[in-house]
């Protein structure tokens, strides 16, 4: 093979290797902590996700990677060190994965999956720099390797359509895919480091040549049959079907109108076969991206569907993956968290937190930063079970420690104190709430010069109540409907009772309200919106729809809560969908999505609506097909 040599690009990495600010600054990422009985967790404040830094060189050749290890062996190894970091054998994979970098494209591309992880679990400024150098080393590694093409040869197949893909050789194939990964690993990490204009549109120009890539890699794959072997073909399978279905998942997601305009560049938005990719490569077990596949869909299924979507999480997908895990990974924290994650979208807020817990004791093979997130899972736990000290107590660790969202964190940490004013009489209190409302506009985060959704809502909220924060009504329960935790709690009468009974003795309050012609209906029709939501999950549908059809009444009287008038028309529609009754589901959908603008929740009603819909016309289509083979 002739020697081409690898071009890394690396101006911003010292002599030493390392990024600017190489030193670790993660040092004070945590502060010490206790539980409220000084019981419940011992944590380890010197265990971090620190991994080394090796100076990335520029004279690595061809040669060098065909002579010291086969394709085969190499991918073989980067999953055997994948499964050993994914079951808590943390050290032992960084170790192997930094030694070997160097001589292999695909163990440089595992170094910049293990820093990319670092710097997403610690958002700290000098990791995200050198996570982009390592990945610009796999990038410019493996881009070296990939095909050539002719002029001849790409103006032939423009014209007529048609390409040997048998010419490409094995190692071409998979330098195709790995360059396509680290494509648009590049794009999202410079997005989160450089988040002016300039940024932003080089990222998508990063992107959408990744995705081309991944589009050729698609190619290849439906018509490459000489491959040296099986094993080859399905770890580049297993990568294909990851990316396809990652970037389609992820378009899915945004509102219908970019939705549409990114399909008219090239992208696709369909939500099922985005899912029905990655569930293809996470039935792929022997496959070198099976664990990423894995860990993508748990946490879609798990976290986003919930937090983003509608809240239908794919429970069957947890029961057939653990069954995965136990065999492939019994020690793994990280699968340990997702089987929490399954008990607690099913209404097991007491089994999740047991496993969450051996998370956080297990603190001698766990890195902070998934303790960190078995403490999001714990403060979930009690936020649904209504427990509120040990909710304020959990998500105040995230609070002092955790850089992934200061003003949420200082905002749920508020509320739960809040409750305990109203419920334990902890007068006390208030100050520091009010302190803490003050804080938080000064705490947000940007993604792509955009506050975050769930951001934007806290940030108002805070500088609405922050002089006057006894005035807010059950501010939980506003969270706990944006995050669908009613519907984890669905069907449990002892999680979902509690809270109609606090929202029947506030409502008494405001109950005669509707009465005075004077009056601001804000609360009353808050208070009956979430009494719909909850009888909506105690099963008691009809009187549900009866309430969210009260807070319809109130629209003219309705001043700064109007988010509550589309939410409204959404749960009759979602009600409507599961009673099959899809043509006045549609009606409500659309009234949802077409007669209010410019309210707090917008969109996320958009988004949820715009999915609901399809939803419905995939269901229509598929009662039709039923007919048609009666």
């Amino acid at each position: 093979m002739e020697e081409r040599v690898v071009r890394t690009m690396l101006s911003t990495i010292g002599p030493g290797g390392e990024g600017e600010g190489g030193e670790d600054s993660t040092d004070d990422e945590f502060s010490d902590a206790s539980d409220a009985d000084g019981t419940l967790f011992e944590r380890n404040n010197n265990r971090q996700m620190m991994t080394p830094s090796v100076k990335l060189p520029t004279d690595v050749t061809a040669e060098t990677v065909s002579n010291e290890v086969s394709l085969e062996e190499a991918l073989e190894e980067g999953r055997q060190m994948m499964i050993k970091f994914i079951d808590n054998r943390f050290d032992e994979a960084v170790e192997f994965i930094f030694q070997k970098g160097s001589q292999n494209f695909i163990y440089a591309a595992g170094m910049g999956v293990i820093k990319s992880i670092e710097c997403l679990m610690t958002m700290n400024t000098s990791h995200i720099q050198e996570a982009i150098n390592y990945v610009k080393f796999a990038n410019e590694f493996s881009n070296q390797l990939r095909k050539r093409h002719s002029y001849t040869s790409m103006i032939s197949s423009s014209l007529f359509r048609s390409f040997d893909y048998n010419s490409y050789t094995d190692e071409e194939a998979h330098a195709e895919l790995i360059y396509a990964g680290t494509q648009i690993a590049l794009g999202l990490l410079s997005i989160i480091e450089d988040q002016s204009i300039y940024g932003i549109i080089n990222a998508a120009f990063t992107i959408r040549s990744s995705h081309s890539t991944y589009k050729e890699c698609l190619n290849i794959l439906n018509n490459k049959t000489n491959w040296s072997s099986d094993k080859l073909r399905e770890h580049f399978e297993s990568g294909t079907r990851l990316g396809i279905g990652a970037f389609d998942l992820f378009v899915s997601m945004f509102p219908n109108k970019l939705a549409k305009l990114l399909e008219y560049v090239g992208f696709h938005s369909d939500r099922d076969v985005a899912l029905d990719e990655l569930n293809k490569s996470v039935n792929l077990p022997d496959g070198y991206m099976y664990d990423l596949s894995s860990i993508l869909l748990s946490t879609y299924y798990g976290f986003v569907e919930y937090f983003y979507g509608v809240g239908e999480g794919e429970v069957e997908f947890f029961e057939k993956q653990s069954k995965v895990w136990a065999r492939r990974t019994p020690n793994s924290s990280i699968a340990r968290i997702g089987l929490a994650i399954q008990q607690q979208i099913t209404g097991n807020p007491d089994g999740a937190i047991d496993l969450y817990k051996k998370c956080v004791f297990d603190s001698s093979k766990t890195f902070k930063q998934l303790e960190l997130a078995a403490y999001w899972g714990v403060a979930g736990c009690h936020f649904m079970k209504g427990e509120w000290a040990d909710a304020a107590h959990h998500i105040n660790i995230l609070r002092e420690g955790c850089k992934w969202s200061p003003a949420l964190f200082t905002y749920l940490y508020a509320i739960f104190q809040l409750m305990r004013v109203e419920e334990e009489g902890r007068l006390e209190l208030v100050p520091e709430i009010s302190e803490c409302f003050k804080a938080i506009p000064k705490l947000k985060r940007t993604v792509g010069g955009r506050k975050v959704f769930h951001e934007k809502i806290v940030i108002e909220r805070s500088k609405r109540y922050r002089n006057n924060v006894t005035d807010m009504i059950l501010p939980p329960l506003e969270l706990l409907y944006i995050w669908n935790m009613f519907n984890m709690m669905c069907g449990r009468k002892e999680l979902i009772e509690p809270f109609l009974e606090r929202i029947d003795n506030k409502f008494a309050t405001y109950k005669g309200d509707k009465d005075d012609d004077d009056a601001c209906l804000d609360a009353y029709a808050y208070l009956i919106f979430m009494r719909g939501v909850c009888l909506r999950h105690l099963g008691q549908s009809d009187d549900a729809i009866r309430c969210f059809q009260d807070v319809l009444s109130c629209k003219k009287r309705v001043e700064h809560e109007t988010h509550l008038l589309p939410q409204a028309c959404f749960e009759i529609g979602s009600i409507e969908r599961k009673k099959g009754n899809l043509t006045e589901a549609k009606k409500w959908l659309k009234r949802a999505r077409d007669d209010y603008s410019n309210y707090m929740t917008e969109v996320m009603i958009q988004h949820r609506t715009h999915h609901l819909l399809r939803c419905i016309k995939k269901e229509r289509r598929e009662r039709q097909e039923d007919d048609d083979d009666d």
